[in-house]
């Protein structure tokens, strides 16, 4: 009677030790997914809230002194994403303000862009009065590329 009482013992907790593996590895699994599924809304979010402030100007409305505090604060700003700004004004047809390789644009390149874009007698001039129809350009990644300011 000892010896089957003690091999009973031992299959119980055998079983029982098995039961608590499987409901472990079970856990682990669903913590797993649960960490994965969160780890991508984050990063969702993370891109919602970096292009918020381009995103705004997506059919937007706004006065050429919105669009140039627009592209002032943007390229003065380190990004990795908007490489093109792009103003079409009644003065001018090509209209691309500021190409950038993902890095703070130079002093000097910010005071042109500044001394153009303010200058009524440069091409590139914005109206602070005018306006202006903002919209965005996405690559092929969904990621925004371009900031298109088109004059009224």
């Amino acid at each position: 009677m000892d010896s089957s009482l003690k091999a009973f013992l031992v299959a119980a907790g055998v079983v029982i030790t098995c039961i608590v593996l499987s409901i472990g590895f079970y856990i682990s699994g669903e913590a797993r997914k649960t960490a994965l599924l969160s780890s991508n809304q984050i990063t969702e979010l993370n891109a919602e809230l970096s292009e918020r402030d381009l995103k705004k100007y997506d059919g937007l409305e706004v006065m050429g002194s919105d669009v140039l505090s627009a592209v002032l604060a943007i390229m003065s700003a380190e990004r990795d994403w908007c490489n093109k700004i792009i103003v079409y004004t009644n003065n001018n047809a090509s209209g691309i303000i500021c190409t950038y390789n993902y890095k703070k644009i130079s002093i000097t390149a910010y005071n042109s862009l500044l001394d153009n874009i303010r200058n009524s007698s440069n091409a590139s001039y914005i109206n602070p009065k005018g306006k202006f129809m903002g919209s965005i350009t996405r690559d092929e990644n969904g990621v925004i590329t371009e900031l298109i300011f088109k004059q009224l």
